[in-house]
């Protein structure tokens, strides 16, 4: 049976992501995956699996959470502009693909050297490989219709299984493929390890496999927008139903995009040499309070430092 939910995360579900780096660490190896486990418990984060570290900001921007700080770094808001129309500057320094690289490059080159920030970056990591992979987090339409954009399909409204839903929400859980609602238990991991099977016989791991660099993030952007335009905005129409065409490519290329995003977390981790975790801090479930209060902080005073820097030196 399918599921369609309202998407409140801005990521594929944490059972997606989950899945992809369970691809990924099956093919690093238990001994690197013991060790970075201790890590993240050392951060304070208690996984069960380092797999659930690609689910983590799709977990605090959720309820009770809400976190909002890490929106930004979910897109590229690259136009896809079908009616040659004005496009007012929209695109920030600080997206999806230049935080992936920053992020990428300060763990290969061992720039962390403590737990908790070296912890925070591979969080970040997973999940922005994943995205990168993701149809509509690298692509946004321009056209009458959406004058100032779609928001990357999250203002595109369709009609699927009779009810309004939009693009994004529908594309982020493979076309009802997963649900939203997951909880990282024994009897969903024993889940976890099935898909990560089915998906592999479907999408055996490559011989020889891409190395992970900024080369291959741009080649990786530009294949998901490709993708993006040709299979999603071309064939999709504002308020009416998604082909049913469309959702059994939408359900057979998040497979293999998922596989895909697996491959290249485990060539990422090959570049990355993991760091003698601290002493441990107190543990949470997942999340700690402080982690949380510090980041909401954070999201309070950065609008208005930027409008003190503005007053002072652009005003």
């Amino acid at each position: 049976m399918l599921f369609l939910l309202v998407s409140f995360s801005l990521s594929w579900t944490e059972q997606m992501l989950a899945i992809s780096a369970q691809i990924a660490f099956n093919h690093i190896g238990v001994e690197y995956e013991n060790k970075l486990i201790s890590i993240f418990k050392a951060a304070g984060d208690e996984f069960t699996r380092c797999s659930q570290a690609a689910a983590w900001m799709n977990y605090v921007e959720k309820a009770p959470f809400n976190l909002k700080c890490f929106n930004h770094w979910h897109f590229l808001q690259e136009p896809y502009n079908t009616s040659s129309m004005f496009i007012p500057e929209h695109i920030n320094d600080d997206d999806l693909i230049t935080n992936i690289k920053n992020v990428y490059k300060s763990l290969s080159t061992q720039q962390c050297k403590r737990s908790w920030p070296f912890a925070m970056s591979m969080k970040v990591l997973l999940a922005s490989i994943a995205d990168i992979f993701s149809p509509l987090h690298v692509t946004e339409l321009f056209n009458q219709d959406f004058p100032n954009g779609d928001d990357n399909g999250r203002n595109f409204y369709v009609q699927y299984n009779g009810k309004q839903t939009t693009l994004f929400d529908i594309w982020e859980t493979g076309c009802g493929l997963y649900p939203k609602d997951f909880v990282f238990n024994e009897a969903n991991w024993k889940i976890i390890d099935e898909d990560v099977k089915k998906i592999l016989n479907l999408h055996p791991f490559p011989v020889n496999n891409t190395s992970f660099n900024e080369n291959f993030i741009d080649n990786v952007k530009s294949k998901t927008r490709t993708f993006t335009i040709e299979e999603i905005y071309q064939k999709s129409f504002r308020n009416q139903p998604l082909p049913q065409s469309q959702i059994l490519t939408c359900q057979k290329e998040t497979q293999q995009k998922m596989a895909e995003a697996g491959f290249a977390m485990a060539e990422a981790l090959k570049n990355i040499i993991l760091i003698t975790p601290g002493e441990p801090t107190v543990l949470a479930t997942t999340i700690r309070t402080s982690e949380v209060i510090a980041w909401s902080i954070l999201c309070i005073l950065a609008p208005f430092a930027s409008f003190l820097i503005w007053k002072v030196h652009f005003a």
